[in-house]
């Protein structure tokens, strides 16, 4: 996300005389999320993006809203969904849900070695499948798999949320059938974790979030990745070509 497009609101900003901001927690892939409070005094995140033709944040409301139909258990409650002015006037759509904890990575960077001990690793791999499976089982594929996406919860720290859904799409199509690959497909994701076929400009589907899912498990089970310097997209591929599958 570029600064420009940036929703930036002041300390004890009032929204839609609602939520009082606390504070900024961070930027998503799209948005800027913030720590508020509603008129109790009780604690939520507010996600916002500014407004666009097509807004990332439609289909993150899109997929909460169908987890919690079906009552699953890995993802945050969505309490609130509209539209505010932003201090420069410009229309903002937000999204207010569960406050979450650390994710796995802000975790793993604790550590001196930055990584976990490898029953915790793998305990953790396990349930991070657990967790994509879910998503998956919503009809979504997450297109952005990484431990920065998993977040612990703030009391329970053993249960598990999938955060982050921008650049999320449904496997389906608007009428209910299996989406036909693309000839050519936009990069999308986090170049570190990217699954092969994102490199080379092939359509993905749910295995390669299982496959970006490896990346993760290897880089808190080792410590980092192998190409965990590298940023350019062909760099990358070549060498993730080399480990995996050479």
């Amino acid at each position: 996300m570029t600064a420009a497009n940036l929703v930036k609101f002041d300390e004890l900003h009032r929204i839609n005389d609602k939520w009082t901001v606390v504070r900024m927690l961070g930027c998503g892939s799209f948005g800027v999320v913030y720590k508020v409070c509603d008129n109790e005094g009780f604690l939520y995140a507010l996600k916002t993006e500014k407004y666009t033709p097509k807004n990332a944040l439609k289909v993150e409301v899109q997929v909460l809203q169908t987890a919690e139909k079906q009552k699953l258990k890995h993802f945050l409650k969505l309490f609130d969904t509209g539209t505010c002015k932003s201090p420069d006037g410009e229309q903002v759509l937000y999204m207010v849900m569960d406050l979450a904890g650390s994710s796995l990575d802000a975790l793993r960077r604790l550590r001196k070695d930055r990584r976990f001990t490898l029953p915790c690793a793998l305990t953790l791999g396990i349930h991070f499948i657990d967790v994509i499976e879910e998503l998956h089982s919503l009809g979504y594929q997450h297109r952005d798999i990484k431990a920065a996406n998993l977040a612990v919860g703030t009391v329970d720290r053993t249960q598990f949320y999938i955060i982050d859904f921008g650049l999320s799409r449904s496997i389906f199509d608007e009428f209910g059938a299996m989406r036909r690959p693309r000839k050519v497909a936009p990069f999308r994701g986090t170049v570190r974790y990217a699954p092969l076929a994102c490199h080379i400009l092939r359509e993905t589907c749910r295995k390669d979030d299982l496959e970006s899912w490896l990346y993760s498990q290897i880089e808190y089970t080792r410590g980092s990745l192998p190409w965990r310097d590298l940023n350019n997209i062909i760099d990358v591929c070549s060498l993730t070509t080399k480990y995996i599958i050479h």
